[in-house]
């Protein structure tokens, strides 16, 4: 019985053992762990990230962009996640609209003429959208549905008109990462590979 047992047994009480080393998070279905931020096991445009802060246990959520970049939202059916006004998983002619109460829905293109002329779609600051029937540019002053001196700015599902630009650029990606290690092994802290998580 090592020591860990015995103090177990009297104390009732040992220090857990980690499940990864670094900034990573564990995943019971594929037994790994995954860097934070990185794609790892998670679907298209989604991210690995912990279930609360004081666990080692990982989930996978939608990606964020930096600034104010596209929003993007869980598509369920599929695992994986959209920019939002982008066609995604809808018909032709439809793109996926988040409404007021954070839920997306495929809903008719206003403008499809001007939507097929701003392919393919990003993630930066400048994008179609629809305000009250009409499409819209983001992040370009006097383009969308705001006072000339001001661009439509997304900060969630809504967008916010505004003077600044919060000295944005294109909207680089948060978090980006690789799993290119042999069976057996990980990604560590530095770049590297070292002996997978056994629990």
């Amino acid at each position: 019985m090592d020591l860990c047992s015995t103090f177990y047994l009297i104390n009732t009480y040992c220090p857990p053992k980690a499940l990864c080393t670094g900034y990573r998070a564990y995943f019971n279905e594929t037994r790994k762990c995954y860097q934070i931020n990185s794609k790892g096991p998670c679907g298209e445009l989604m991210v690995v990230t912990t279930n609360s802060p004081d666990t080692e246990v990982g989930k996978c959520v939608c990606q964020t962009f930096a600034c104010v970049g596209r929003p993007t939202v869980h598509w369920i059916q599929e695992n994986r996640c959209y920019f939002i006004f982008e066609q995604g998983p809808c018909p032709s002619g439809y793109w996926l609209v988040p409404n007021d109460a954070n839920e997306t829905t495929c809903e008719k293109i206003p403008c499809p003429e001007q939507y097929n002329d701003r392919r393919p779609p990003g993630s930066g600051q400048q994008f179609l959208f629809s305000h009250e029937g009409k499409c819209y540019i983001s992040g370009i002053p006097g383009a969308g549905p705001c006072p000339p001196t001001e661009a439509a700015i997304f900060f969630g599902m809504k967008h916010t008109c505004t003077e600044s630009s919060f000295g944005c650029g294109s909207g680089a990606s948060i978090g980006s990462g690789s799993n290119d290690c042999e069976d057996g092994s990980e990604p560590d802290t530095f770049g590297g590979c070292e002996p997978a998580t056994n629990i």
